[in-house]
């Protein structure tokens, strides 16, 4: 990848329906769309009571749009209230705007729409997870699928394909991407898809699922669903006999004990009462490190300082005005810039400014951990 920005979905309406003129599709048939989506995809995967029986439940999405099938799938799963956590990965190649998906919910109306403008991140090409809900894990990524899919190591229940129609979409309707998709199905894996067309039949038969065809939505005869081969089974979290200790109290400690404590596992937490090093500082200023090429550090900085400004309860947004009296290293930040959204990074006469920048000031452990089992203060050495 030598782009930081994704391509941003191109759209032509029409009677108030969105069209892709790059696939030649409409992103949704005539009618309602929210009853449409709910119906080809979380409604064909026994997700209630699937839900009910596991501690973990994890749903791909190939196209996500305008985000129908992922407010349909949080809507049940909160009216289900299960125990567990559903993983949800959003995968969109051409990800829509924040201000057009805004546009559309706004009009439209939504419970949940809000939340989801609120966390929608900038069109970087990237992943960017954030906790939609305490109990929902929303994955969002803004990348080709051929690329996405082998980075993912995740053992998939539930698979949406909704990425137009195979005959103009072979990005994602494609032997690699059948392939990939078995590689990470659990047995008994349940896939759905609008179109029954026959490629697509026939490439996650050669995979190893069993596709079938059902009685389709409104106008539409007939949609798609496979279901790979072995017998589903749940999710759970084996048992650990020993509690987990976490090792320091500082930004990496705290962030690892609320990773833990995020999936329920009680844990010790070792602080040391000796006030110094890196994260004993009063505050810090919190904004992205890029380099000119989007490598695996800048994309990881990326993805966590999206995270920080979405759950760190300390963060105060301030924008960071970077300026330098070494030419050179100036010159080398307005390209940097030149890279990223305004939103993220813009010149701004002759410095450089970060307008989600913003400060960062770390708690004593005892308030921010609630669920450590104990918090153990040792003196070094």
């Amino acid at each position: 990848m030598t782009h930081y920005q994704t391509e941003p979905a191109d759209i032509r309406w029409t009677n108030g329906r969105p069209a892709s003129p790059r696939f030649e599709d409409h992103y949704w048939a005539m009618g309602d769309p929210f009853e449409e989506k709910a119906f080809v995809f979380p409604g064909q995967h026994d997700l209630a009571a699937r839900w009910q029986t596991k501690q973990h439940f994890t749903i791909v999405e190939l196209g996500f749009g305008f985000g129908h099938n992922f407010l349909a799938t949080a809507e049940a799963f909160l009216k289900a209230k299960p125990s567990g956590i559903l993983h949800y990965f959003a995968i969109e190649q051409f990800p829509i705007s924040r201000e057009t998906l805004d546009q559309y919910w706004r009009s439209r109306g939504h419970p949940l729409y809000e939340r989801m403008i609120e966390t929608y991140p900038d069109l970087i090409a990237n992943w960017f997870t954030v906790w939609f809900h305490p109990s929902i894990r929303l994955i969002y990524v803004f990348k080709d699928a051929n690329q996405a899919l082998p980075e993912m190591e995740s053992a998939v229940d539930a698979w949406y394909l909704d990425g137009f129609k195979p005959a103009t979409n072979q990005a994602v309707f494609n032997p690699f991407v059948y392939q990939q998709i078995a590689r990470l199905s659990k047995p008994g894996a349940t896939v759905s898809s609008f179109s029954v067309a026959a490629s697509l039949r026939q490439g996650l038969s050669a995979s190893g699922f069993t596709a079938t065809k059902r009685t389709g939505f409104g106008n539409k005869r007939e949609l798609l669903f496979a279901t790979n081969s072995g017998k589903w089974k749940p999710t759970n979290c084996e048992h650990l006999e020993d509690e987990p200790v976490v090792i320091g109290s500082g930004l990496a400690g705290l962030g690892v004990s609320e990773a833990l404590d995020r999936y329920g596992i009680r844990h010790q937490l070792i602080a040391s009462t000796s006030h110094t090093g890196a994260s004993c500082q009063p505050a810090y200023n919190i904004y992205p490190q890029i380099s000119l090429v989007p490598d695996a550090r800048a994309n990881f900085s990326l993805a966590a300082h999206y995270f920080v400004r979405q759950h760190a309860a300390n963060f105060n947004e301030q924008p960071l005005c970077w300026r330098s009296l070494d030419q050179t290293r100036q010159d080398r930040m307005n390209r940097l810039s030149e890279l990223l959204p305004d939103s993220l990074m813009k010149i701004d006469g002759d410095a450089v400014l970060f307008p989600t920048a913003g400060t960062l000031r770390p708690r004593d452990p005892e308030i921010t951990l609630r669920h450590v089992v104990r918090i153990t203060k040792r003196d070094r050495g």
